[in-house]
């Protein structure tokens, strides 16, 4: 799958498939107990000082192109307080 990268109002928004064949990638992710295959993130300066937040992750091309989706509709109605790292499992609230 190709990266998909959708910008809505300051908001961006970017879904991954994770790079399986990086030894490195397999390793932390394994670790970490990370089974998925494609991740959405997203990054914005009211949360987590404008690092990337992974708030949705996936098996399949298809769940994660859906996932993109109906993160740019949130995007376009407005993000709430808090928003949920998945993979560490942390909230962050708006800075701002």
């Amino acid at each position: 799958m190709e990266h998909l990268e959708s910008k809505e109002k300051g908001i961006t928004i970017s879904t991954v498939e994770l790079d399986r064949g990086n030894p490195f990638v397999g390793v932390v992710d394994a670790l970490m107990g990370l089974p998925h295959t494609y991740e959405t993130a997203i990054k914005n300066e009211e949360y987590n000082s404008n690092r990337w937040v992974i708030v949705e992750t996936y098996e399949t091309e298809k769940k994660a192109r859906e996932g993109h989706e109906k993160w740019i509709n949130q995007a376009k109605k407005g993000l709430p307080n808090k928003i949920k790292d998945v993979n560490i499992n942390k909230d962050f609230k708006k800075e701002r």
